[in-house]
């Protein structure tokens, strides 16, 4: 967690010293989580994965069409995991700090591209049991990739498609029932992924 922290801070100071010369801009943004459970074994199969997110939100734009943006979200992801009537949910607070190019007049229409880290620290339960026997360990905190892409209007208005990478395990299962179908899903990690649909409004 030092790491990830040190790292934010390293990209907030380098890109601090250009404020002074760019247009600050505070909004709110929102949006759905499509999540994919990535898992190193292929026993347990998710289902009906889904969630949302929701929070203040600053945008910097910088000359030569540069600029970066830093939020702190409420993020919710669930899934079905299997035959499970119980839905594994995962509740965090969000720090993504994306660098951000923007391709056009962003006070009429204009193309965004951005790619930057996030932190997200777990605000919800650690430990979770499913059907009885599967029980989900969540990280205090982890660390991810954001990649996405999306559309300014008016200055105001911004629509997004996002791609979140985890890097690192976001959960360990641990299987109470031992059979020997079941053995092997002891200890197994796993790593929520999750495309994003989002709006923004900036005032």
């Amino acid at each position: 967690m030092r790491k990830c922290l040190f790292l934010l801070l390293v990209l907030a100071g380098l890109i601090a010293p250009t404020v002074g010369r760019a247009q600050v801009k505070l909004g709110l943004k929102g949006g759905f989580n499509l999540t994919r459970l990535d898992m190193n074994e292929e026993i347990i199969d998710s289902k009906n994965r889904n969630g949302f997110y929701f929070g203040p939100t600053l945008k910097v734009t910088l000359p030569l069409f540069f600029g970066f943006d830093v939020s702190a979200l409420y993020d919710r992801r669930e899934m079905r995991v299997g035959d499970a009537a119980e839905k594994v949910k995962q509740e965090m607070v969000t720090v993504p700090l994306n660098v951000r190019l923007n391709l056009g007049n962003e006070r009429q229409i204009a193309g965004v591209f951005y790619a930057g880290p996030q932190i997200a620290f777990n605000i919800g339960d650690r430990h979770k049991v499913v059907d009885e026997a599967r029980e989900w360990k969540f990280k205090d905190s982890n660390f991810s990739l954001n990649f996405g892409a999306g559309v300014m209007l008016g200055g105001v208005l911004q629509a997004t498609v996002n791609y979140n990478l985890a890097l690192g395990k976001t959960a360990e299962v641990n299987n109470g029932v031992v059979t020997d179908a079941l053995h092997k899903l002891e200890n197994i990690e796993a790593k929520t992924n999750a495309w994003q649909l989002g709006l923004a409004v900036f005032f």
